[in-house]
């Protein structure tokens, strides 16, 4: 009996740690309300009770909006972004996007987002959108940084973390340590 719990334990550990895994390579940008098609905060997806409207703050309880490929992720599905400090769940559609791109919804969830919307996204996507790691299944403790990515006409790139090498962060993680 002990050494079938100790399998079934072992198993079970094995089974979390295989679903924790690093991908690389992602292209990220950021949408908004106005580049929305049709311009709106509205998603195609229902997640965590949000009636199909994008946000979040980017923790794994209230993870923030992203669109991929349909058919890269799941629906619903939620990834660690390092590179934000966030945790993304995939609600929206982006038919732009092919293959490893993920778009991040940088809010508001009005037309009202003032001047500087489009540059704040085009900063905080930066001259080379490759190469964005993320962990796909991560567990819910990572380090998180809720700051809007852009607030009241204001781009906080400043909340960017182009150094969170997920080689140096996630070896841990992904022991499940």
């Amino acid at each position: 009996m002990i050494r079938t719990l100790a399998i079934a334990a072992a198993s079970f550990a094995f089974s979390a740690y295989a679903q924790c895994q690093a991908a690389s390579n992602f292209q990220m940008t950021f949408y908004a309300w106005p580049d929305n098609d049709p311009p709106s905060a509205d998603t195609a997806m229902n997640c965590g009770g949000r009636n199909n409207v994008a946000g979040g703050t980017g923790t794994f309880d209230d993870p923030l909006t992203m669109a991929a490929e349909k058919g890269r992720f799941t629906n619903c599905q939620v990834v660690y972004a390092p590179y934000l400090k966030k945790y993304l769940r995939l609600e929206d559609t982006c038919a732009a996007c092919t293959g490893d791109w993920v778009d991040v919804w940088t809010g508001p969830n009005n037309g009202d987002a003032g001047a500087g919307l489009s540059e704040c996204e085009l900063s905080l996507t930066g001259g080379d959108k490759a190469d964005h790691p993320l962990v796909i299944n991560p567990p819910n403790n990572l380090e998180v940084n809720s700051a809007d990515l852009f607030s009241s006409g204001q781009c906080n790139t400043q909340h960017t973390f182009p150094t969170n090498v997920l080689a140096n962060a996630s070896s841990s993680i992904l022991r499940g340590e």
